[in-house]
Parts: C-alpha cells; sequence; structure tokens
C-alpha cells in the first residue's frame, strides 16, 4: 500500500474551524463530490486492471487530486474498493427490490410465483451484465479477507428480504427454515452470476436465461415439497 509523506500529510486538507453552519452544508457537499469523484476513478481503474491496479498514487493521477486528498478519505487501497463495493451492493439491493415488488405483487397466485421469480433474476443478470466492474468487485469480495464479511452481510441481508415474498410460495416452512433456503438460494445465484459476468458477451443472455429457468425449478419444487 501507497504511503503518504510527510509533506504530503502535512497537505492533507481539514476543513476550517469557526464557520457557519451553512459552510459547513458546503463542505460536506464537497466532500461527497470528492469521494464520488474517486470512486468514479477507482471503478475506471478496477474495470481496466483490476483489483491489482487499484493502487492510491494511481488513483490520485486517475481523479486529478493530490494523494494527501486521497488519504483524508480513505486510509488504503482496500477501503476504497469497500466504499466502492458497498456502493455497488446498494445499488444492486435497490433493483433486488424494485423488481420483487414489480413481479411478486401481493396478489400473485401461487401458480404463477416460480416464473416470477425467474424474472427477477432476470431483472438482476440483465443490470449487472450492464456494470463493466461488477464481476471485479465481486472477485475482490471473495478474495480479500478484510472483505469477505461484507459479502456474507450482504447474502444475509438479500435472503431476509425475500424470506417474507418466499413464504407466499411456502407458507408450511418454518421462519427458520425459509430464511436457510433463501440463503441457499442467494448463495446459489450469485455464484452462477458471477460465471456469466465472466463469460464472452455473447454468451451472456443464453446463460442468463439458463439460470432464470434454474430459478423458477427451484421454486417450483420449494412448492411442491410444502403442499
Amino acid at each position: 500500500m501507497d504511503e503518504p509523506s510527510t509533506a504530503e500529510a502535512e497537505a492533507t486538507e481539514e476543513a476550517p474551524k469557526g464557520r457557519s453552519s451553512r459552510r459547513s452544508v458546503g463542505q460536506q457537499a464537497r466532500s461527497r463530490e470528492r469521494v464520488d469523484q474517486l470512486l468514479d476513478a477507482a471503478e475506471a481503474l478496477v474495470t481496466a486492471q483490476g483489483f491489482d491496479g487499484l493502487k492510491m498514487r494511481e488513483l490520485a493521477r486517475s481523479a486529478g487530486l493530490p494523494i494527501a486528498s486521497i488519504y483524508h478519505y480513505f486510509p488504503s487501497n482496500v477501503a476504497v474498493l469497500r466504499a466502492l463495493a458497498e456502493k455497488h451492493l446498494a445499488e444492486l439491493q435497490a433493483v433486488i427490490a424494485s423488481s420483487m415488488e414489480r413481479h411478486m405483487e401481493a396478489d400473485i397466485k401461487a401458480d404463477d410465483a416460480p416464473e416470477a421469480v425467474g424474472r427477477v433474476v432476470m431483472d438482476v443478470a440483465i443490470y449487472l451484465s450492464s456494470r463493466t466492474a461488477t464481476a471485479t468487485i465481486w472477485d475482490a469480495l471473495r478474495a480479500v479477507p478484510e472483505l469477505r464479511a461484507l459479502d456474507m452481510e450482504d447474502t444475509a441481508a438479500n435472503a431476509r428480504f425475500i424470506a417474507p415474498y418466499m413464504a407466499r410460495i411456502a407458507g408450511t416452512m418454518t421462519p427458520d427454515e425459509m430464511q436457510d433456503f433463501c440463503l441457499i438460494l442467494i448463495e446459489a445465484l450469485q455464484s452462477n452470476l458471477m460465471v456469466i459476468m465472466h463469460a464472452p458477451p455473447e454468451r451472456q443472455p443464453a446463460l442468463m436465461q439458463s439460470l432464470a429457468r434454474f430459478a423458477t425449478v427451484t421454486v417450483r419444487g420449494l412448492q411442491l415439497s410444502n403442499r
């Protein structure tokens, strides 16, 4: 990990004291803009060179900022990657929530639910295929020890989110059984989505269709086993 020099550390920006609250709001907005600028540059580096290309000095050059500014917001390249992963995961969770609400409405017929789950999976797969940095970020989540907990937390959060929807499909399962099933389902889907994102672009549509069918058949089996 690159370390800032003494001169660079002394140049690190600090919020001026004695400013009004209005000035503080302006500083916060600029800080947010600068963090977004850094994350955009980090995403471009990760997309082009992988996680190994995410060096602090290279990030400073790409973002057009002093390296002291980078260390002001992030202590290491792992911290940058974590922030980038959190941003991507939050955006993905919003996509999942929107798709579930659209396809798994409260009055959906039980027989229609498996195909609806397949459509949700297709929505997620299409979204992820449009985010060129996602595969590299997910690889890093599972490869960098400091980020493994974040990956596990995200999987568990998604399982908790879909559990109430799935409970309408297999209502005879206990809450704990349903949570465990959803955890396994999410993990299986994530692993297969990784395969799809690493596949050649011309192969991805067919693989997405296969994954959607897999989800549909799995949920249909869940229904039949709980009647």
